[in-house]
C-alpha cells in the first residue's frame, strides 16, 4: 500500500484521546503480521488500552526503532473538510493527525511494506503508542516493559523531514502568596495578595532576561522561555483579597538550569519578604543526542542539518544514553488547529528517508 492509502485509513479512525485505540492497533498489527513481523502488545489493565510492538530481522540488539502515537488531539475550528476522512486537493492531504502523527506512521508503514526481512542484518522494531498528547502513559508503559535499545531510535513527529536531536525540557512552577484581607474602604490595613504576584512577575520577567544570556544554538529559541500562564485571586469586589496563585513555565535548554531556576525563584520569594509557597515540577527533562557521528549519518541520509526545537516528545522519556531522531512528514505549524494537512511529497519524502535509515542501520 502507498502512504496516502495507509494515511486515509489511519485518519478514518477516532483516536481522539484513544477512543478507537483498540481497532486502530488492530489494523496496524495484521497490516505488520502481513509484512513479516511478529506483534505483541502492552496493555494498560485501568482502561484497556495498547501500545503495539512489531519486530522483524535478526534477534538481538535492534538496529532501528519507530516510534510512533496514535492518538490525536481533539478536533478543533471550524474544518472544511471531514477530519475524519482524508481529502486531498492538489498534493496536499487533509485529515485529524494527517501531520500529528499519522502521516508518520503512515510512512513508517509504508516504508516496511515490501520489506525482505531476512535480508535484515540486525533487528528492526515498530512501536505504536497512546496517550502522547496528554500525559504519555503510552511510552511510559512501554519503557517499564520493554527493552528500547538499539542503534537508532526514530520518532516520526511532524519536522518537514528536518532531522531533531534536541528537545527543551518543561519546568512548571505554583507560587500561592499570602495577603491579609481588609474591607476594601481600607486596602492599608490588608496586604494585597494579587498586589504582591503582580510585582513578583515584574521581577521574574527581569530575572528571565539575565537567563536569556545562557543560549544554545541548537534550539529553535536558543534560550530559556517564561510563559505566564495563570493567575487566580480574590473573591468580591470589596475585599482586600488575601489568596493569590501564580502559575508559570519555562522550556529549559539544560537539566541543571531547572534546579536553578527553582533556587532561584525560591531565593527572590525571601528578598522581598513576600509569605508565599513555592511549588516546581520538572514535567520533563531536556532530550539530547550529544553523538556527533550518530548525527551526521542522519544528515546524509535525511539530506538536512539536525536542529533543535521548544516542544516536548516521547525522546524524553527513552531510557539512558540514545541515538535517537525526531523526523517526520508535515509541518508541527499545521497541528493542533483545523485542517491539519500534509503534502503528497513530505509523505513520499518521509518513506525515502525511512527506507534509507533501515538500510543504513539494520542492512
Amino acid at each position: 500500500m502507498k502512504a496516502e492509502e495507509i494515511l486515509k485509513k489511519l485518519v478514518s479512525f477516532d483516536t481522539v484521546g484513544d477512543k478507537e485505540n483498540g481497532k486502530i492497533m488492530d489494523w496496524i498489527g495484521e497490516f505488520c503480521v502481513e509484512a513479516g513481523f511478529e506483534t505483541e502488545k502492552i496493555g494498560n489493565k485501568k482502561d484497556g488500552r495498547v501500545c503495539l510492538i512489531a519486530r522483524a530481522g535478526k534477534s538481538g540488539k535492534n538496529g532501528l526503532i519507530f516510534i510512533g502515537h496514535t492518538d490525536t488531539v481533539a478536533v478543533g475550528g471550524k474544518w472544511n473538510t471531514n477530519p475524519f476522512e482524508l481529502t486531498q486537493k492538489e498534493n496536499d492531504f487533509f485529515g485529524l493527525g494527517a501531520a500529528d502523527m499519522k502521516g508518520g506512521i503512515a510512512a513508517m508503514l509504508a516504508a516496511v511494506g515490501g520489506l525482505d526481512s531476512s535480508e535484515l542484518s540486525k533487528g528492526l522494531e515498530l512501536v505504536f503508542t497512546y496517550d502522547e498528547e496528554k500525559n504519555f502513559d503510552g511510552i511510559k508503559s512501554v519503557v517499564e516493559k520493554h527493552d528500547l535499545s538499539a542503534d537508532c531510535i526514530l520518532i516520526g513527529e511532524p519536522t518537514s523531514l528536518e532531522p531533531v536531536v534536541a528537545t527543551k525540557g518543561v519546568m512548571v512552577f505554583r507560587i500561592d502568596f499570602v495577603g491579609k484581607d481588609a474591607h476594601g474602604i481600607h486596602p492599608e490595613v490588608g496586604v494585597n495578595a494579587i498586589e504582591m504576584a503582580t510585582d513578583f512577575i515584574i521581577e521574574l520577567k527581569e530575572y528571565f532576561k539575565m537567563v536569556e544570556k545562557n543560549r544554545n544554538p541548537i534550539f529553535d529559541v536558543p534560550s530559556a522561555t517564561l510563559n505566564i500562564a495563570k493567575i487566580n485571586g480574590g473573591d468580591v469586589i470589596n475585599k482586600v483579597p488575601s489568596a493569590c496563585s501564580l502559575e508559570f513555565e519555562s522550556r529549559i535548554i539544560d537539566n541543571k538550569q531547572g534546579d536553578k531556576f527553582k533556587e532561584d525563584i525560591t531565593a527572590l520569594i525571601e528578598k522581598n519578604g513576600y509569605e508565599a509557597k513555592v511549588k516546581a515540577d520538572f514535567l520533563l527533562p531536556v532530550s539530547m543526542c550529544r553523538n556527533k557521528e550518530f548525527i551526521l549519518t542522519v544528515e546524509e541520509v535525511a539530506k538536512k542539518k539536525a536542529i533543535g526545537v521548544s516542544y516536548a516528545t516521547e525522546a524524553s522519556f527513552l531510557p539512558g544514553s540514545k541515538n535517537f531522531v525526531i523526523l517526520g512528514p508535515g509541518s508541527i505549524k499545521v497541528a493542533h488547529r483545523a485542517d491539519e494537512y500534509t503534502s503528497g511529497d513530505s509523505l513520499s519524502g518521509a518513506v525515502g528517508v525511512y527506507k534509507g535509515l533501515i538500510n543504513t542501520f539494520c542492512a
